[in-house]
């Protein structure tokens, strides 16, 4: 369930679901760099464990905060992010600037007078479709031309196809984990790939 609330000059957003919960020895971890429950290597199920720290970080630049709650094992959680609202008149003044349509030997979003950045071929890796289709939306957005994957041996395929400059690689995959799929992406195609 998500809801939204203005309480106190924030906007207060709650996240909760009825899944696993979060053992109690685990609450004070649960927002640290590679911290999980689930302990074991596998992590083509889990995650890598950075979400809930990018997530606080990514709040906290905001200038808001996040707190987590959970009755424990099988009865859910609830996340709670806290975000202070603009006084009126600074919201007043805050416009969101639209790209302009591209003038004849322009990149299209590109400000006269800015140095335009050379679009690349990028191959983005990812079995989380939605993270995946986000993540290529945004570098299509930039100038990028983007093909997606969601597995290993997909990834090579595009990556026959497409020639890419640089690749974005999840590193659980299933099957074929990022680590092979860059190893195999350099010896293969000569991608720059980070795992």
């Amino acid at each position: 369930m998500l809801s939204l609330a203005l309480e106190q000059g924030e906007a207060v957003v709650r996240i909760r679901d009825n899944g696993v919960g979060i053992p109690e020895a685990m609450m004070p971890r649960i927002f640290e760099m590679f911290a999980q429950a689930d302990s074991s290597s596998d992590r083509t199920r889990h995650g890598l464990g950075i979400g809930l720290a990018l997530v606080k970080n990514l709040v906290q630049l905001h200038g808001g905060s996040i707190a987590v709650n959970s009755a424990g094992l099988g009865l859910g959680s609830e996340f709670v992010v806290r975000l202070p609202l603009l006084a009126p008149d600074a919201a007043q003044r805050l416009s969101v600037r639209q790209p302009a349509a591209a003038r004849p030997g322009e990149t299209p979003g590109e400000t006269p007078g800015e140095t335009p950045g050379r679009a690349l071929r990028i191959l983005v890796v990812d079995d989380n479709v939605d993270a995946a289709e986000s993540m290529s939306m945004l570098l299509q957005i930039l100038g990028h031309q983007v093909a997606i994957a969601e597995d290993g041996a997909s990834a090579l395929e595009a990556a026959r196809a497409l020639d890419p400059e640089l690749a974005f690689l999840d590193i659980g995959l299933p099957e074929m984990d990022g680590y092979e799929v860059a190893r195999r992406l350099r010896d293969e195609v000569g991608a720059t790939a980070p795992a």
